[in-house]
């Protein structure tokens, strides 16, 4: 089985931080890398985790990520209605490649919220499923790789990719994709693909 291994997930949904976590661990691989890119899931010769967040809080993320503090968040927004449109069709892609390849032995798909809670079960589950060689002797925790991305890639607080303070800006955006008609679909596909991994 190959040796190039990617965490490849839907934007905002922690695959930034989690590749980082896994590093740590210094895996045998040839290559470690984060990306958004759906279409090489189904590659046999990657080895892919691909992290599932809740469509509503992933787009909420994304869209309040690239929107300006001062944009107007209103039901007559029609930039942020498009934009909702357009996310759930890309998150869509992703649901279509879990559906289809649940049970390959190259693709381990990671419920958000557990990789959140605990980082490290989660790795080890990675490491255990690819076989795969790593640290044993090492105990990392989510408040060191958390602090060593923000020292080291100098991300801002708006753009980055830790959790933080929801700014009145981001709760509005919150609330208008609540309320949102076009994310229904792809929540009930999310909750369906979250009972089976």
């Amino acid at each position: 089985m190959s040796k190039y291994f990617v965490v490849n997930a839907y934007p905002r949904s922690g695959s930034i931080f989690f590749t980082n976590f896994i590093y740590e661990y210094r895996p045998e691989v040839l290559s470690l890398n984060s990306l958004h890119i759906p279409y090489i899931l189904d590659n046999p010769n990657i080895l892919s985790v691909s992290i599932i967040r809740n469509p509503y809080h992933a787009i909420a993320s994304f869209l309040y990520m690239n929107f300006g503090s001062e944009e107007k968040i209103s039901s007559e927004n029609e930039k942020l209605i498009d934009n909702i449109k357009r996310h759930v069709d890309s998150y869509s892609v992703y649901l279509d490649y879990y559906e289809k390849l649940l049970d390959a032995d190259f693709l381990h798909i990671i419920d958000f919220d557990k990789m959140e809670e605990n980082p490290h079960d989660q790795a080890i589950l990675v490491f255990d499923k690819f076989k795969l060689n790593y640290r044993k002797d090492k105990i990392v925790t989510a408040k060191e790789v958390r602090e060593d991305i923000l020292q080291h890639k100098n991300i801002q607080d708006k753009g980055g990719h830790m959790p933080r303070e929801k700014t009145e800006q981001r709760l509005l955006i919150e609330d208008f994709v609540n309320n949102s008609k076009y994310i229904d679909e792809i929540f009930q596909r999310y909750k369906n693909v979250k009972k089976m991994i």
